[in-house]
């Protein structure tokens, strides 16, 4: 599929070379014939557009790469370059652009709300900048402390090494060859997420030593790392597991520090007591709450994006396994709500039949609950009966 990808992406920029080009223009003059367009439309001739790159975040992917372009050297994002074909001498030695490269892209101008860009347009090359950009060498807990610093949004100018082991890994995409995966930081058991890595040898796992090569960029709370990756060394971690109730995970659960996730794999069995999200077709998963006795629901553990089978959705009343690594998710009190709000979760873990609930006898219908905030904390309404959130009858 990626090759397939790449020979399709190769065509478009040959045919997009070849075509009358209708005006050399400079980032600036792109800019103003492209607002004039509406909204996600793009123009009907094909125009060549002359600039610097001033920002990227230095990967290929499958013959491509985004980057932002000016009519001089610096750090403004005036026009971009999206998705651009490169060419295949500069694909094959695995040289991406950087900062102060002056090129010329050949394409549609498409306007995307306030953004004029290029899709998937030819790349010339005119000039290699004469400067070097830095390689910094840092640990993963370097790497968070100064992700944290930066604002929400924003990409770190300077290019970063890290070599680190992973402790998860979150997504695979086979189409571009990349992977999402998880660091962390050892001394304050902070992680670190390298996003999208363009792989450049065989995926990693975990336990894998990971080098990889890019920026630091703020999303939210979080941490990420764009670039490229090489497994250095194959882990060969075996993996246990622990049995446990429901409340033993919780218990196990709450000694992990907030909104992080255990070392070790669970195997948990209970009774769903409520679903939280309905299943997914597009995604084949769903969420819901799990409790060791369905009389005493506690709705402070939950199966989180499990992985289902179509044909085995289970329903209110079911006992169910699920097994995966534990997340404690941590919402701190506010004004609203003024009490702190721990909940114990599997996140996109393994799903099993225990027995289902025409088995044990449950009714399903009459264990619908509801679950409510009042005064920062949360309680569950069944019928005429309000528990709170350790299961215990609430008068």
């Amino acid at each position: 599929m990626k090759k397939l990808f790449t020979i399709c992406a190769a065509l478009l920029a040959a045919i997009s070379m070849s075509a009358t080009v209708a005006d050399t223009l400079t980032c600036e003059e792109a800019v103003n014939m492209t607002m004039l367009l509406e909204d996600k439309a793009s123009s009907t001739e094909i125009y060549a557009v002359v600039g610097f790159v001033t920002n990227t975040d230095g990967t290929i992917s499958s013959g491509q790469q985004t980057f932002w372009m000016d009519d001089q050297k610096g750090t403004a994002k005036v026009f971009e370059a999206y998705w651009a074909n490169l060419p295949q001498e500069v694909v094959d030695a695995n040289l991406p652009l950087n900062l102060g490269d002056k090129v010329v892209i050949t394409g549609n101008l498409m306007r995307y709300g306030s953004t004029a860009e290029m899709k998937n347009c030819a790349v010339e090359i005119l000039e290699r900048a004469l400067i070097e950009i830095d390689t910094l060498t840092a640990t993963v807990c370097e790497i968070i402390a100064e992700g944290e610093s930066l604002n929400d949004g924003d990409v770190s100018e300077e290019v970063f090494d890290v070599t680190d082991v992973v402790v998860s890994v979150s997504n695979t995409n086979d189409s571009y060859h990349t992977q999402s995966f998880y660091f962390r930081c050892e001394e304050d058991g902070k992680t670190m997420q390298p996003y999208n890595i363009s792989m450049q040898t065989e995926y990693c796992a975990e336990g894998d030593s990971v080098r990889i090569l890019g920026r630091i960029k703020k999303y939210g709370d979080i941490v990420e790392f764009t670039g490229q990756g090489w497994v250095t060394k194959k882990g060969d971690i075996v993996v246990d597991t622990i049995s446990a109730t429901v409340a033993e995970a919780v218990a196990a659960g709450m000694l992990v520090d907030n909104n992080m996730t255990s070392t070790d794999v669970y195997v948990v069995e209970g009774y769903i007591d409520s679903i939280a999200s309905a299943y997914s077709e597009q995604y084949g998963n769903m969420s819901f709450y799990m409790c060791d006795d369905m009389a005493a629901p506690t709705f402070n553990f939950e199966g989180y994006q499990i992985t289902v089978p179509a044909d085995q959705q289970p329903q209110v009343g079911d006992k169910v396994i699920i097994s995966g690594k534990l997340k404690h998710y941590f919402k701190e009190a506010d004004e609203e709500h003024p009490e702190d709000l721990h909940v114990i979760e599997i996140v996109k873990g393994d799903f099993q039949y225990a027995t289902p609930a025409a088995i044990v006898q449950i009714d399903a219908d009459a264990q619908k609950a509801a679950k409510v905030i009042l005064n920062g904390q949360l309680y569950i309404i069944k019928g005429d009966n309000t528990f709170n959130a350790q299961g215990a009858l609430v008068d």
